[in-house]
């Protein structure tokens, strides 16, 4: 090999060196820049990753806090307040409050029209049974004693003393002998027991016992 092939070799593989140091300068200028990125990008990464967790730490709190029931407006178990009889009525178990003494008007009873006259039992009673009622019961009483003579004389029965018409006085003395029997209860005793020697002798002094049954028993 002749000196001009030599040097024409050197200076080729000198371009070469020359070629491959560029190259790697370049190389590592662009090794460089990717790195960079990268970190940078990983950065950029984790803070998104730690925005993403602190979101999804509030969000499960609050979740958590929806989820979880408030005590305040829970409704305690035990006594009930109120039973249901058979009637299906409601009854409070609790005493009701008192707000307070209310006024309480007092009222007397008084008797007004003809009861304040009275000052005696037969006359309170004649409130209830005046005279016109009197003459009424009179009245449709001897009626039925009249019609009752009547029937006697058409089927030849023997008129007796005791068969005669009522008047006022003896009508009110067998009303009272009617409520002296019941304040004693006698009503169930038979007549003849009530005017016997050893019943009551206000039986046998206000009238004869077969003038009490005439025209009390005669319906």
């Amino acid at each position: 090999m002749n000196t001009r092939s030599r040097t024409r070799r050197a200076s080729e593989v000198n371009a070469l060196y020359e070629a491959a140091d560029v190259f790697d300068d370049e190389e590592s200028e662009s090794e460089t820049e990717s790195v960079f990125e990268v970190q940078h990008n990983e950065s950029d990464e984790d803070g998104s990753e730690e925005e993403q967790v602190e979101a999804v730490e509030s969000k499960s709190s609050s979740n958590e806090s929806e989820s979880i029931p408030s005590t305040s407006g829970k409704r305690k178990r035990g006594r009930p307040s109120y039973l249901r009889g058979k009637n299906n009525y409601k009854w409070s178990l609790n005493i009701p409050d008192r707000r307070g003494k209310r006024a309480h008007t007092a009222y007397t009873a008084t008797p007004i029209g003809p009861v304040s006259r009275v000052t005696s039992p037969l006359e309170a009673w004649n409130v209830f049974f005046d005279e016109e009622i009197l003459k009424i019961i009179l009245k449709y009483t001897n009626q039925e004693i009249t019609r009752k003579i009547v029937d006697y004389n058409r089927r030849n029965i023997q008129i007796k003393s005791h068969h005669k018409e009522v008047d006022m006085d003896e009508l009110k003395a067998t009303v009272g002998l009617l409520y002296f029997s019941g304040l004693h209860k006698t009503n169930h005793t038979s007549v003849e027991s009530l005017w016997s020697p050893y019943g009551m002798s206000l039986f046998r002094t206000t009238m004869a016992v077969n003038r009490f049954k005439f025209y009390n028993f005669m319906y």
